[in-house]
């Protein structure tokens, strides 16, 4: 597009031996119908006749085996964790109705279990059953607040008139030939906010330095500004805005929904099995984890999966920018000893000399254990968990820097208002569009009855990465 173009060297496949096998199926077990959209994308060849529209392209398949690679070597290499060969049973995937989300997916679990040849199960949404971004064809009262949205964007259109100019003009002259409506179309901001295009001007301002000299006018730190500011603010809009929370609760309630259930089952099914202070360790062999449950559970989306999820974690998305491809969250479950400290590598360390004080503290008192309130989270509980965003630590709101969040605290506090099960969900969507209230108090913020008090959880860390496809064409 623009003039760029896509040779035979961009895509096909990184993978050895095609990579990981993935049994795909719908939630009710039978082989998916092909999406019609991504069928439209596959039958588009872009110019160079090398991809098609919306393929992962070679480096995109790289940064996903990069990914994996990571995760093999924090959870398998470092804590022990996950086994160091796949089991059945072991990890949860999830993905999308598109090929470069299951792509993407394939690289992943390509790079944390090299080799395997044994079918991973993957579950893929429907066009009516989509769990991993925003979908306002189903979701009435979705799209009738996102409709409000982008109204606002565009009354807000004006406040940024002169630095649109600026960057029209320059856009412009780097890239000729933009049709008349370019500007007046709804994503046109995002489409110079892809690394594509921006890769391809780059290559074409070392061939010519006319064509350096304008791209300097383009400013891209301008053009990634703006990008963000369109694309969150239609999606994901500040939970300030008045409908902001709403939307957040309509395109992401039932993820994170599924995500903390997965935590709860994961702590329950451990305490049953795994004594105090084990820790981090574990995962020998065997498939799957404490009571037969996945050890990890993947999750491959796309920018509109990753932005609002952002959000609701406290990240300021326009602050931070357009997430890179390839960007991930990993939401990390662990079981603390009594005396265990926070350390930024990972909650756990000197595990040797925490046991021997948990030994002799239970030999002193015997009671003590279960009636003290744990120093290092903030409910308490002996239950915490970690956020990383791209391999970093992320600090979350309203918790102190020398403590943990706690499992109860993430669950009702952070994302509790958010939070809606597949069938208040359904009922939420189906409000009529006429109603005069963003939207009916249908839940309460805590609908999940489970926290440390009646839950003992196992060791580890449960990873729920949420992972936009990578370089895509």
């Amino acid at each position: 597009m623009f003039g760029a173009t896509w040779g035979p060297e961009t895509c096909g496949s990184a993978y050895d031996g095609g990579g990981a096998r993935l049994e795909i199926a719908g939630r009710d077990g039978l082989p998916p119908p092909p999406s019609p959209g991504d069928v439209a994308q596959i039958n588009c060849r872009l110019p160079g006749g090398g991809c098609h529209k919306g393929e992962l392209t070679l480096l995109g398949q790289r940064q996903a085996l990069d990914l994996g690679r990571w995760l093999r070597q924090r959870y398998a290499e470092e804590f022990g964790y996950l086994p160091g060969s796949y089991a059945p049973g072991l990890v949860s995937c999830r993905t999308t109705k598109f090929s470069r989300t299951r792509e993407t997916l394939r690289g992943v679990l390509t790079g944390l279990y090299p080799g395997n040849e044994t079918p991973i199960p993957v579950v893929s949404s429907s066009d009516i059953d989509q769990l991993l971004y925003a979908d306002s064809q189903h979701c009435p009262h979705l799209g009738l607040l996102m409709e409000a949205s982008a109204a606002k964007l565009a009354a807000k259109a004006a406040a940024d008139l002169h630095t649109r100019a600026e960057l029209h003009s320059g856009v412009e002259g780097a890239v000729p030939g933009l049709p008349e409506d370019f500007w007046s179309r709804k994503w046109s901001y995002t489409v110079f906010a892809s690394s594509t295009v921006r890769q391809q001007q780059q290559q074409q301002q070392q061939q010519q330095q006319q064509q350096q000299q304008q791209q300097q006018q383009l400013r891209p730190e301008i053009c990634m500004a703006l990008a963000t500011r369109q694309f969150a603010g239609f999606l994901c809009p500040s939970l300030d805005d008045e409908h902001g929370h709403a939307m957040l609760r309509l395109s992401m309630g039932r993820l994170l929904d599924m995500l903390v259930l997965n935590m709860n089952a994961a702590a329950a099914a451990a305490g049953e099995t795994v004594t105090a202070g084990t820790g981090g360790g574990g995962g020998g062999g065997g498939g799957g984890g404490e009571g037969g449950l996945p050890k990890l559970h993947l999750f491959s989306g796309h920018d509109s999966t990753l932005m609002p999820l952002m959000l609701a974690l406290g990240i300021d998305v326009e602050a931070t920018g357009w997430p890179p491809y390839l960007s991930n969250v990993v939401i990390e479950l662990w079981e603390l000893n009594h005396h265990q400290q926070q350390h930024n590598g990972h909650p756990q360390q000197e595990q040797q000399q925490q046991q021997e004080r948990q030994q002799q503290q239970q030999q002193d008192h015997p009671d003590h254990h279960q009636q003290q309130l744990h120093p290092h989270t903030t409910d308490g509980g002996r239950l915490a968990v970690r956020v990383l965003y791209n391999q970093q630590p992320l600090e979350l709101p309203g918790c102190p820097p020398d403590k943990l969040m706690g499992l109860s605290t993430f669950e009702r506090e952070l994302l509790g208002s958010f939070i809606l099960s597949e069938q208040d969900h359904a009922q939420a969507c189906m409000v009529p569009l006429d109603h005069d209230s963003p939207l009916p108090n249908i839940v309460s913020p805590a609908n999940i009855n489970a926290g440390p008090a009646n839950v003992n959880a196992g060791g580890g860390s449960a990873a729920a990465p949420a992972a936009k496809s990578g370089q895509a064409a």
